[in-house]
């Protein structure tokens, strides 16, 4: 299973190792206004896309319900993270999980018509 799913099970690792383990230090970035919440939302885009490409990899052709479950699936990890994160030392923030749940959004409303004509051209190509 997870060989059919190896860049979603590589994101989630990345997003569950960046979640809960102490962050280094990291150049200033003061100009970038909300730059955690920029990250939030770009790790769970990512985290959308890299589910669109396995099921593109494994000619699965996404429906609504099944690309819905995927999002709902996705901020509910975010929202799982927030609430542990105060147990290992880091702190849980409400906007953090906004931030989720638009990354989870905006990849599933890029991943979604990608995937689908992705899936065309394959499906042309055989």
């Amino acid at each position: 299973m997870i060989k059919r799913y190896i860049f979603t099970t590589i994101c989630i690792i990345a997003i569950l190792v960046l979640s809960f383990f102490p962050v280094p230090e990291m150049p200033d970035l003061e100009g970038v206004p909300l730059i955690d919440k920029w990250t939030h939302m770009v790790m769970y885009c990512g985290l959308m896309l890299c589910v669109w490409t396995d099921w593109t990899h494994n000619r699965l052709q996404p429906g609504w319900g099944r690309s819905l479950i995927t999002v709902i699936c996705a901020i509910a990890l975010g929202g799982i993270i927030e609430l542990i994160q105060p147990y290992v030392n880091r702190g849980c923030e409400l906007m953090d999980f906004y931030a989720d749940a638009i990354g989870s959004v905006i990849g599933l409303l890029i991943g979604f018509p990608a995937s689908r004509l992705l899936s065309r051209v394959n499906k042309d190509n055989q």
